[in-house]
């Protein structure tokens, strides 16, 4: 064991070394007389404190070979080892410790005169200094430092000889400095690695990675497991967050609004952690995300305590501005619909709920609308009592994921069936669209289901419950891919709310009228009449009709002369609001909108001049005032004329295109196009919480967790052009 080695956090006493490379020195004799005979001075070095590795063993080594020596051979440097001397180097924490006590694993004690020093997360750079006060005990240490660095350098060159693969003499004798710039830079490397790819801490000191590291650069030294989840990792989090908080403090002052979206989930140790992101559009119309944190949340999870955590992340990220609009989006659990939610007039006067829960919010709550949707399709299905053929089927695709026989069978059948090559599904009970999937699956592949069901003698599903599937998948299938592209993150997804729950319900309304007889019908009409009630308050939602009416795309979408006047006045409306904005900001003058007005005439002299003055004054407010509104009316009129952009086509890029053209319109596309329609963003970190804590790694402590979840979102690896096509 080196001197420069770690203690794990939870038993001081145990110490964990970096791996170091092994290798050959040629074709020198592997004696310990010949390695110092020929003067190799093989530096052995760590990871110093400053950068993501471990800190203490550059210098002690480097004492350590200060005072090497000659020798003659093996034996003599043996023989000059006392047996006491010998057990001492055998032992397998660092040899400095022989004149120390270990209080904790931040302080060690003098065995001599008793001081106290400081040895953080192990190092023992104090201690050896220390030890030079103590002359006869300092001799001994060189002596048997010097015996063991020796040691260590012919059982690396003996292990090396099993290797095809031998370093230079060069490489052997001249490792990477881990201050250097290329040294951090790989180090900084696997961190990234570790975290984008959820791999265990444990993955460099793996054969298979640290011999990979050592044919890609023999010089580096990889620092042990512990360097990288207390020092690297932390530190490229450390480093993430602070970028996060320039980032908004440099586009604060033209953010006209933010989204937030959260939701809580349960690790397999079943600690649970409260998910943020975030997401807005910049001044380039480029909509920009963030995962902003995934914190542990231990005790109960009620309204208050959502709300308080919701309030701590906006101060922490300084929007509280009034002039930047707040969104925040969660699903319809009661705990975050009462935290998040404006209370209803009996909430606000029920003294029994906390009084944070009874006031206004500084926010606008939205309901996400795959959760929403998912609540209407589970009312529909226990009315008709599909969730009995759900199981069946579950049960069926359980049955080939543990019979290899059936499998075999299975396929055999595929093929005589004509059938796609494709595995069944297994439904995940938390999501509405697994349910679709799985039973689509299981249609597709009926016929060679059946035909291996009756072939083993196993229970199959009746004709009736085959045609329920079979109709359930037809119903959904309009419903599956409409939710699946209002998760997306790619473009806006908040203005696409009324159009899709437009084009469901006609698509149901449709496959009503035209359906055979009993093929889904009773299922459809349950899932409309669900639908309908659970969206209502979309459609009278104030946000979603602005959101819709600024994506080019879909502005005139729900044409009628009714919607045609609502439209000009919510868009004129939002429009001088923005305006104003602008105004309070400095970003243009009050005057700007009458100064191609004819200029105001002097006042006529005489004794009523300052009267006069009064009056002009008013006259030219009003006269600002109405150009003003005429302005705003003109640039509405023009953008809803203008034809609608194909549906695939995206807003954001036309809006970037024309915002100049639009001035008012385009700040009011800014703030509403941000809006997310669903939570998904903040389900997709959950997911990468959970792919992060596997079944190997349970004992992975939370702020860990939670680390690696926010470097996997939201750092950018470098684009390369070697990538092999």
């Amino acid at each position: 064991m080196l001197e420069n080695e770690e203690f794990r956090e939870d038993d001081p006493g145990q110490p964990s070394t970096p791996r170091r490379p092994s290798g050959s020195i040629g074709q020198q004799q592997k004696t310990l007389a010949s390695y110092f005979q020929s003067g190799g001075r093989h530096r052995e070095s760590a990871p110093a404190s400053d950068i993501p590795v471990t800190p203490a063993v550059a210098s002690e080594n480097q004492h350590a070979q200060d005072h090497e020596g000659s020798v003659s051979s093996t034996t003599t440097i043996t023989t000059t080892l006392s047996q006491e001397e010998q057990e001492k180097v055998s032992v397998p924490h660092a040899l400095i410790w022989h004149y120390f006590i270990k209080i904790d694993k931040n302080h060690g004690k003098c065995k001599f005169c008793e001081k106290i020093l400081n040895t953080p997360t192990g190092a023992t750079t104090l201690l050896i200094r220390h030890l030079l006060l103590h002359p006869s005990s300092n001799g001994e240490y060189i002596k048997l430092q010097k015996y063991k660095v020796a040691q260590k350098k012919i059982s690396a060159s003996k292990k090396s000889d099993k290797s095809n693969n031998a370093p230079s003499v060069k490489s052997c004798l001249f490792p990477l400095d881990p201050r250097g710039q290329k040294s951090q830079n790989i180090t900084n490397a696997i961190g990234l690695f570790i975290c984008k790819s959820l791999q265990p801490y444990s993955v460099v000191e793996e054969e298979g990675f640290t011999n990979l590291m050592h044919l890609l650069e023999p010089r580096y030294l990889v620092p042990s497991r512990f360097a990288f989840s207390r020092t690297v990792i932390p530190s490229i989090y450390n480093d993430l967050k602070k970028r996060l908080q320039e980032k908004l403090d440099a586009v604060r002052d033209d953010l006209e609004s933010v989204c937030f979206t959260t939701d809580v989930w349960t690790s397999r140790k079943l600690k649970s952690f409260l998910a943020f992101t975030m997401q807005f559009i910049n001044n380039q119309f480029e909509m920009e995300r963030f995962t902003l944190e995934c914190q542990p949340f231990p005790g109960c999870h009620n309204g208050e305590a959502i709300y308080n955590r919701m309030q701590e992340m906006i101060r922490s990220l300084q929007l509280e501005s009034e002039e930047i609009a707040k969104y925040i989006i969660s699903d319809n659990g009661s705990n975050f619909l009462a935290a998040l939610g404006e209370p209803t007039e009996g909430r606000r006067i029920d003294e029994e709920i906390a009084e944070v829960l009874r006031n206004e919010k500084d926010w606008e709550h939205g309901r996400c609308f795959n959760h929403t949707a998912q609540l209407a399709i589970n009312d529909a299905k226990k009315e008709l009592g599909i969730n009995n053929v759900i199981e069946k089927v579950s049960h069926i695709v359980r049955r080939y994921s543990k019979s290899k026989n059936a499998v075999e069978l299975y396929e055999q059948f595929q093929k005589e069936h004509g059938l796609p090559k494709h595995e069944l599904i297994q439904r995940v009970k938390t999501r509405w669209d697994s349910d679709f999937r799985m039973l689509e699956r299981a249609v597709e592949q009926k016929a060679a289901i059946v035909s291996e069901l009756s072939a083993a003698g196993e229970e199959n599903l009746s004709a009736v419950e085959w045609k329920l599937a079979e109709g359930f998948v037809e119903v959904l299938r309009p419903v599956a891919n409409h939710t699946a592209e209002m998760g997306s993150e790619t473009g806006p997804t908040a203005s696409m709310i009324l159009p899709v729950i437009f084009e469901i319900e006609s698509e149901l309304e449709d496959f009503i009228r035209k359906a055979p007889r009993g093929s889904g019908i009773q299922f459809a009409r349950k899932l409309l009449a669900h639908i309908q009630a659970r969206f209502l308050h979309y459609k009278t939602n104030l946000t979603c009709k602005t959101a819709m009416l600024v994506d080019p795309r879909y502005k005139d979408i729900l044409q009628s002369d009714n919607w045609a006047s609502t439209a000009r006045e919510i868009l004129e409306e939002k429009a001088e609001e923005k305006y104003y904005s602008r105004v309070r900001k400095g970003l243009v003058s009050s005057t700007d909108s009458s100064r191609d007005e004819s200029e105001e005439p002097p006042a006529k002299k005489g004794r009523w001049k300052f009267l006069q003055k009064i009056n002009n004054n008013r006259g030219s407010t009003i006269n600002s005032t109405a150009t003003l509104k005429k302005k705003i009316k003109d640039e509405v009129e023009s953008y809803l004329s203008l034809p609608t952009l194909e549906a695939d086509e995206d807003p954001l890029v036309w809006w970037r295109s024309n915002q100049s053209v639009f001035p008012n319109l385009s700040l009011v596309a800014k703030q509403y196009l941000g809006i997310a329609a669903t939570e998904t963003a903040s389900e997709r970190v959950a997911s990468v919480g959970s792919n992060t804590e596997t079944s190997k790694r349970t004992n992975l402590s939370s702020s860990h967790l939670s680390q690696i979840v926010f470097c996997h979102d939201n750092a950018v690896i470098p684009q390369h052009n070697n990538r092999r096509k």
